[in-house]
Formats: structure tokens, sequence, C-alpha cells
């Protein structure tokens, strides 16, 4: 019989957009919020590659997560989840802080958000010679390599074929991650790096490989054309049906046999479910449905996970974000669809709870209105001050009270589609989201300093 003196416990397993935006939007007056991460702070993603290069601080993209919330009510967890167990109600983790220690943490409801990895699809040496752009440790080696690319570069005992592949940048991927990332980039090589190493600019090259016919698939055509006259325009090339076949220490294998010499290689070409997942949606154990294509948990539409027979749900546990998609809508693996889960569960959540038990009964959720994704428009940075804007589905726009919620919610299909004030448009969107007025005082300081200043982009040891 449950405690009805006692709070409801939440358990989020993850840091990232979904479970972070569901612990801000609680009620802490009836749940008591545990977040279980290894990681312990929250990545504001869109804004990875300006921290990868220079433009941003990195410090201005990261948030702690006991400080998501003004009462520091938040409980937090160091670990990694290592399994559920349902008839105990409680997960199982490990203490990633402290080597052979567990901890085994009760819940109530239990949200599932732990995100994804990057997809190497089987290719052999990705893992251990490329690097990714997924956490705040990836921007960080990636200012470093390109750093230590142009250190060696100037080492007088090297030929100018071993300079010019030393300063190859090469990035894999042809969808927003990274074409953001190359086009910032570029920014960095042709405007601060030139200005360090004036004698080595005739040797830097930089590319973006992409297995498809085009870059940006999730864009309009007329806005993919943009961006590849603004790259021809800004010398970025990119190499189309270059599906990788093999990555060594310094040089890269397409299919058909051409290899390719890097100096920095990053790889940007999708996600997939973590070792975590796996565990939880297959085999003769598995606890959770997954979806066929992509393997990410199925969840009904009221983000409860579904039992592997699809016919049931697990009670009082709820997935989203990156990890989890709803079946018969295929929701995007995004920072806006994560947001957007973390919102509705929140309301969902808050509305169903009476003296720290949790009602839903179907008699009771048949009168909640179920998850329903909608595209609120997508932004891209291609680069020289230019971004495009996607806004082919335009949201309903509520009548709100708050400036910041009207802005999140502005009729984007109102607004230029590309150039320079698109660019604008994409800075000062990202600003608003920044979760935290400091965060916000702080990014707007670093495009500032760095538009006076430069970036900047040396390793400092």
């Amino acid at each position: 019989m449950a405690d009805s003196t006692r709070k409801h416990r939440v358990v989020i397993l993850g840091s990232g957009w979904g479970g972070i935006r569901l612990a801000q939007d609680l009620n802490l007056n009836v749940f008591d919020v545990t977040v279980v991460s290894p990681r312990n702070h929250f990545v504001m993603t869109p804004l990875l590659a300006s921290a990868a290069v220079g433009t941003v601080d990195i410090s201005c993209i990261s948030q702690p997560v006991q400080r998501i919330r003004w009462s520091n009510e938040i409980h937090f967890v160091e670990a990694s989840c290592e399994s559920i167990n349902m008839v105990g109600k409680e997960v199982d983790c490990f203490i990633t802080v402290s080597s052979n220690s567990s901890v085994h943490v009760p819940f109530d409801s239990l949200i599932i958000a732990v995100g994804a990895k990057s997809n190497v699809f089987g290719i052999p040496g990705v893992r251990e010679h490329a690097v990714f752009l997924k956490e705040v440790s990836d921007a960080n080696e990636i200012r470093k390599r390109i750093s230590m690319c142009f250190k060696r570069a100037s080492q007088e005992n090297l030929t100018d074929d071993e300079r010019k592949n030393l300063l190859h940048f090469a990035v894999i991927g042809g969808g927003p991650t990274g074409v953001e990332f190359i086009a910032e980039l570029n920014d960095c090589l042709t405007e601060d790096m030139n200005k360090l190493y004036p004698h080595l600019q005739k040797f830097v090259s930089l590319a973006l490989y992409t297995s498809g016919g085009s870059i940006l698939q999730s864009f309009s055509p007329k806005l993919v054309d943009f961006a590849m006259k603004h790259f021809k325009k800004n010398g970025i090339p990119v190499s189309f049906q270059s599906s990788v076949e093999s990555v060594e220490e310094s040089k890269f294998t397409l299919k058909g046999g051409r290899s390719i010499h890097y100096g920095l290689l990053v790889w940007c070409a999708g996600v997939a479910p973590i070792e975590f997942v796996t565990r939880l949606t297959e085999g003769p154990d598995a606890l959770a449905a997954n979806d066929n294509k992509s393997k990410r948990i199925l969840t009904d539409e009221y983000l409860r996970v579904l039992s592997p027979d699809r016919m049931s749900t697990l009670e009082g546990v709820y997935a989203l974000g990156d990890c989890a998609d709803v079946l018969g809508q295929s929701v995007p693996g995004t920072a806006q669809a994560a947001n957007q889960k973390g919102v509705w569960l929140s309301k969902f959540l808050n509305r169903s709870v009476k003296r720290g038990v949790i009602h839903l009964l179907e008699t009771r959720v048949s009168k909640i209105a179920h998850f329903q994704y909608s595209h609120r428009g997508s932004l891209a940075y291609v680069g020289k001050w230019r971004a495009i804007l996607d806004a082919n589905d335009p949201p309903q726009i509520p009548a709100s009270p708050s400036l910041i919620k009207r802005l999140q919610k502005a009729p984007f299909y109102m607004l230029p589609s590309f150039g320079i004030l698109t660019f604008f448009i994409w800075r000062g969107f990202y600003l608003i989201i920044t979760k935290g007025l400091k965060k916000q005082v702080q990014l707007l300081k670093s495009w500032v300093l760095n538009f006076v200043f430069g970036r900047d982009v040396l390793d400092i040891q």
C-alpha cells in the first residue's frame, strides 16, 4: 500500500533536453525528483559546433544538473543505469565517479531519457580515430586537435604534402550537425587561424563528405540550394555519394577505394541506441519493445513504455528524447521533439498525481489529450553570418503572457528563410532557449568578445 504522506518519487534517467525539461516543470510540492546520469550537466547541443571552434566559450553551453531550478530541490546521482527492477521498483546504477560502486534508486515513476550515441554503422576505425560532436568533451577535443594540426604542420622538417595532409579537415555527415560544424570550422580557419598561421594557409583545406545525394535532407530544396551556393562561394566543397569504408589514424577510405588523408576527422553521421537501451529492448529478458528500424524504445501516445508484445505498457515507466519513439508517429530524435515530450509529460504527471500516487486508470487517460509532435521549424547555420530557417509546418500560436514563450512559439513562416537576418534570428532563438539568465548573459558576452577580438582557438598548455 502506497504511503500517502510521502511525495511521489520520480526518477529521470538522463540529463538531456527531454529529461531536464521534465525536471524543470514537475511540481516539487508533490514530486520527489531524482536525476540519474553519468553526465553531471545539461548541454546546449545546438551550440556545440560553435563551442568546438571557439565561437562561444564552452562554459556557456553547459549547466549543472543541480542548478536547473532555483530551488535546488532536484536530487542528482552521477551514475549510469545498468538495469531496471520492475518487481522491486528500483533502478540498479553504476557510480561513475568511483570504481566498483553501485547504488539502487527506488522509484514510483521512472522516465527513461538516456539519449543516444553516435552511429558508426560498423565501420572499422571510426571510434578509435574520429571525433564525435555530442558532448562538451568532444568540443574540447576538437579545439585541441585543430590547434595541434597547425602546430605539427609548422615543423620545419615536413614536406608540403605532409603539411597538406595534416591541414585537411574532414567532416562526415550531411545533416544539420555536419553542415553547421563545417560552416563554423570554415569561419574559424578563414577568420582566425589564417592570422595566426599565415604561412600555412596555402596548405589548409576542408570538405564535407556525405553518403547521400544531398545535404540537409529534412530542409526544403530552396534552402538546400541556398546552402550549397553559399558553401561554393565560401570554398566549402561537398562530396556526395561518399560512403566511408574504413578509418585509419591519418586517412580514411571511401567505397570504391579512394583514400583521403586528414589531420582531423569529425563524425556527424547519425545516432544509434546506447547499450542500456539495447539490453532493455532485445534478448530473452527484454522488458520493452523497440522500433524495428531505429531500435529506439517504443511508447504509446501517452509516452508509456510498451512491453515487448506491444499490447500493454510497463507500469509507471515512460520514455522520451532520442532513445524513444511513439508508436505510429515517428517522432524525430531532435532537441525540439525531446523538449516537447518533456513539456507534455510534466503536464500529464502534474495533473494525474493525488496524495503521492499517480492515478492513470484507462477511463482517466482517455480524457487527457495524448502527445502529438508539432514541428515548429528548423534552423541551421551555414557560415559567414548566414543561416537558413525551414518552417513548412507552422504551429498554432496560443496567447501567452510570457514574452519568452511567445518568442519560442513565434510564427516562423512569417520570418525570412535565409540570409543575414535569419542568422540573427538563429542566434536570438538559441539565446532565448539557453537555460538560466547567467548562461544567457555569458553567451551574449562570448559572442560580442569573439566578434571584437577573435576566437580563442589555441590550445593553451
